[in-house]
């Protein structure tokens, strides 16, 4: 019975022993620091587009150039590249990212 006792013994002591081997044989994972993405898949807090402002603008420089005009095919050009410009100009003053 004695030596039962030991064997069961021995068997531990080995079997701990593997356990310590193989915990010294994995090393620890060491974490490095990500580069930030060259990309940005959503715009930041703060950085959203502005609909509201722009829709605003849109209407209120398009009041300002059509009130009390009519339509003339030969002047829609003219004035839509007038609109254009100016809204795209405003637009630009809210400074919103790209």
């Amino acid at each position: 019975m004695a030596d039962d006792e030991d064997d069961i013994e021995e068997e531990t002591e080995v079997a701990v022993e593997r356990e310590v081997d193989v915990q010294e044989t994995i090393s620890p994972t060491i974490e490095k620091a990500l580069a930030p993405p060259k990309y940005e898949v959503r715009p930041g807090l703060g950085e959203k587009f502005q609909a509201a402002n722009v829709k605003e603008i849109i209407l209120t420089i398009m009041h300002e150039q059509l009130t009390g005009r009519q339509y003339r095919s030969d002047q829609a050009v003219k004035w839509v590249k007038v609109i254009a410009n100016a809204i795209r100009q405003r637009v630009q003053e809210l400074d919103m990212k790209r």
